[in-house]
């Protein structure tokens, strides 16, 4: 076992002759990170998918987990997962049999303090990684560990825990000889998977790591790690050398703190910037003398902390009750400028100014082999039922979104032509991302129903499925089989 210290790895002498495949870690026996391979959301084969399944239908076992956000990473016979139990503060990695459900092992991860999370969130949220050998996990709280496939462990990298909000969520992604990870808020850091030694570290990229995942394209004879970002009150997307990470390519105009995970297809990439406070139907229009009117108890013109109830909403992601709704009081540090603890008329102008500046769309862009990017790279963009969280997906030409209270979009991949905008009539908020194979799109919502899509230009579902469980996790599929987790147990669907 190897323990290495975040501030004295040295880096590793990188090949120049080394070649680089996107598909590299591809096999039909596998889902090896977040959204499988390279993040994209898509089955490796055309096995039949079920259509029709639940605790009673077409289940091949339930197994009861811990609680957890993190998505199911397969390789081979082997599931592996991370879970919390809070009541013990215990954070854990477990490796599953795929055939049986059964779970062969778990790992308790090192963490003397277990990061805060926001209501909806958890602290072992980021997915595994895996290749044939071994298996990457993440914890905000602690830093990375490596287990072989039976539970041994290999190496550890503790790291600081970054500061956030709402809690870590990113996850280790796998390309080749590299080990990604992006820290939220801080850079990007490229591992040699087999030692946990440090290839190369960017801390100065244009548009700081957050939620959303990195990705990887060829570009002519270079592979660039792409990731979005964000910088200040805005954000972007930049494009470094998988090599040594120097800067290839940047694109600014996009929103703050992003989710989504960008996708490729027909030669570009597709990305959402989105944050929920923008100019969007989801923002509850509040007026500020309507505001003082009902809370302002001392009539001194201010809202004070204590006179804002907590629970009061400026985005309503769509849950019964509330749950999940950006409140006044989350944004309460940004609003109050001169740190009083009150909120005046001058500074509630901040909200109008912020919606102003957020750029909600998603857009579809082509970088050139040179890593350059002109306005004439853009080559659409949408602005309507955007998410906040789900990743988009590309599949057969076409690029799905799917955003809080089941609405799903449909566009002409190539030419952002829309096919449709339309309720899945399976409301709630939308956390999991849209998976697909078998010529099926699958959307999760968090109140635990799993719309089944055809792929095509007309909306046609053709099951919902109720698993009775809060779901935020987003699927796999192997070999003809859906895993999905659920808030208490992973399933196994399948004929």
């Amino acid at each position: 076992m190897r323990t290495f210290n975040a501030t004295s790895m040295l880096a590793v002498v990188f090949a120049c002759s080394l070649a680089l495949s996107v598909s590299a870690f591809a096999e039909p026996h596998a889902w090896p990170q977040f959204r499988g391979e390279n993040a994209a959301g898509i089955a490796a084969d055309d096995a039949p998918l079920p259509v029709e399944f639940g605790a009673e239908k077409n289940c091949l076992w339930k197994t009861p987990l811990p609680a957890g956000h993190s998505s199911p990473c397969i390789w081979g016979d082997r599931i592996f997962l991370t879970g919390y139990d809070a009541a013990a503060g215990k954070l854990e990695t477990l490796c599953l049999d795929r055939k049986t459900g059964k779970i062969v092992w778990r790992q308790r991860a090192p963490a003397e303090k277990i990061e805060r999370s926001h209501e909806l969130g958890n602290p072992a949220a980021s997915t595994a990684a895996a290749d044939a050998e071994r298996v990457y996990v993440y914890f905000g709280s602690y830093g990375l560990l490596c287990y072989d496939h039976a539970g041994t462990e290999l190496w550890k990298l503790p790291l600081p825990t970054p500061s956030t909000r709402f809690g870590t969520a990113t996850s280790p992604v796998l390309m080749t000889d590299r080990l990604l990870l992006g820290i939220q808020g801080a850079y990007l850091l490229a591992l040699d998977p087999k030692t946990g030694e440090q290839v190369w570290k960017n801390s100065k990229l244009p548009f700081a790591p957050d939620y959303s995942l990195p990705v990887v394209r060829v570009a002519g004879d270079v592979t660039e790690v792409i990731v979005q970002g964000m910088a200040g009150m805005g954000g972007g997307m930049s494009a470094v050398d998988i090599r040594d990470g120097s800067l290839r390519w940047q694109v600014s105009g996009f929103a703050m703190q992003p989710i989504p995970t960008p996708v490729l297809g027909e030669g570009m990439v597709f990305a959402i910037s989105f944050h929920p406070i923008g100019r969007s139907e989801d923002r509850i229009q509040l007026n500020f003398n309507e505001l003082l009117e009902k809370y302002d108890k001392n009539g001194d013109k201010k809202l004070g902390q204590d006179e804002v109830p907590e629970k009061l909403a400026l985005v309503s992601r769509g849950d019964a009750g509330g749950t999940g709704d950006m409140t006044f009081k989350q944004m309460w540090g940004m609003l109050d400028t001169n740190k009083d603890k009150m909120i005046d008329a001058a500074e509630w102008t901040r909200v109008d100014l912020f919606t102003g500046m957020v750029n909600n769309a998603l857009m579809a862009f082509r970088p050139g082999d040179d890593g350059k990017i002109t306005s004439k790279g853009i080559a659409w963009k949408a602005e309507k039922g955007l998410p906040e969280s789900p990743s988009p997906l590309y599949y057969k030409g076409r690029l799905y979104i799917v955003k809080n209270g089941g609405i799903l979009s449909c566009f002409n991949a190539a030419t952002g032509k829309q096919h449709f905008q339309k309720r899945l009539e399976a409301d709630g908020s939308y956390y999991a991302s849209p998976v697909a194979g078998d010529g099926k799109i699958y959307t999760c919502s968090i109140n635990g129903i799993v719309a089944v899509i055809e792929a095509a230009d007309e909306l046609r579902v053709v099951a919902r499925n109720d698993l009775g469980e809060s779901l935020m996790g987003t699927p796999a599929i192997v070999d003809g089989k859906l895993y999905i987790r659920t808030a208490g147990h992973l399933y196994a669907f399948g004929k």
